[in-house]
């Protein structure tokens, strides 16, 4: 497990070098995937820039989380043509998770 302090610290890092990522959330009711950067991290949550329009962001609360270093996502998952997930974080709580890809 990652303590959620390193893990915002992590996110920060990808937010500072703006690095391309593909977040994927799930739960029972349901699905979401999106290519987007870190817009801002903290201990408590991360917030998402979707690509396409730096105004639409998407905010989880990372209180209550186990997070750890996940795979590649599953088959079926849209990359870019090409693309390869160079890491992953995986947040769970419950039946919530989120698996944030950093795009190579």
């Amino acid at each position: 497990m990652i303590p959620l302090d390193n893990v915002a610290l992590l996110f920060r890092g990808w937010r500072d070098k703006k690095s391309r990522l593909r977040v994927i959330a799930e739960s029972t009711t349901l699905k979401f995937s999106a290519f987007c950067s870190v817009y801002e991290a903290v201990e408590e949550s991360v917030v998402f820039a979707i690509e396409g329009n730096a105004l639409d962001l998407i905010e989880f609360t990372l209180v209550g989380c186990n997070c750890d270093f996940a795979g590649a996502p599953r088959d079926g998952e849209e990359l870019p043509v090409g693309g390869k997930v160079e890491s992953a974080i995986l947040v769970v709580r419950g039946d919530f998770s989120l698996t944030v890809c950093l795009l190579a």
